[in-house]
């Protein structure tokens, strides 16, 4: 499914090794942030940003992406399940890690999920809290969570001023708890502006993915600047 090179419950692996000897230097989690849209086609271009970052950091990265995933998901459609299918991954093709890179890219599937106002449930913010400390455990040396974009970004101004509000606010929150937590974490807004969406739940274009690639070599490079 869309060039995967590993599918499981609908979680996609995506790993360009030559040999599973080759120890995964960096991991990459991604809801559908990391699926680009032309119309009705979807550009899934996870390849592409392995590829950029084995260019621009010389570190070689496996990705994996859940669309819609959550801080918090009953039916495990979440962040901590795609840390699980990660791991599940390494084992089923005996491959070893030296991380030195982890990036988590969430961009509010558990805000737009909850409709208006985007009061932000307690299950939601205990597992932003628990993500956190899981990730913090990992003990990579360069780590960093991407949550939320913003209202602009996303164009959710055109639901209304309110709404928008309420969408920012509801993602700071978020961020809040896991800066308390420990882990590093920003909304990403700065790094992607100039994108286009496709749709209004903020799918971002085929042509913006230049701007999204760029996007992610910065949020790993420096997490101090964050």
């Amino acid at each position: 499914m869309y060039g995967a090179q590993y599918s499981e419950d609908g979680f996609l692996v995506y790993d360009s090794r030559k040999s599973f000897e080759e120890p995964v230097q960096g991991i990459l989690l991604s809801d559908s942030f990391l699926m680009a849209k032309e119309d009705s086609e979807w550009i899934l271009y996870a390849s592409q940003v392995i590829a950029f970052l084995e260019l621009t950091m010389g570190l070689v990265f496996v990705v994996v992406v859940k669309p819609g995933a959550c801080m918090y998901s009953p039916s495990g459609n979440d962040y901590l399940r795609m840390l699980e299918v990660y791991d599940q991954y390494l084992m089923r093709t005996k491959s070893c890690a030296r991380l030195q890179s982890m990036l988590v890219i969430s961009m509010g599937n558990d805000l737009y999920r909850l409709g208006h106002p985007y009061i932000v449930p307690w299950q939601v913010r205990e597992a932003a809290v628990w993500l956190a400390a899981f990730l913090k455990a990992r003990n990579v040396p360069r780590t960093v969570m991407v949550y939320g974009g913003s209202a602009t970004l996303w164009q959710y101004y055109a639901f209304g001023k309110a709404i928008a509000i309420r969408y920012d606010q509801a993602s700071q929150q978020i961020r809040s708890l896991m800066t308390y937590a420990g882990f590093p974490v920003t909304s990403g807004e700065a790094e992607l502006g100039g994108i286009t969406t496709e749709d209004d739940i903020g799918h971002i274009s085929k042509s913006s993915i230049a701007i999204a690639l760029r996007a992610v070599y910065y949020w790993l490079r420096d997490t101090s600047k964050l």
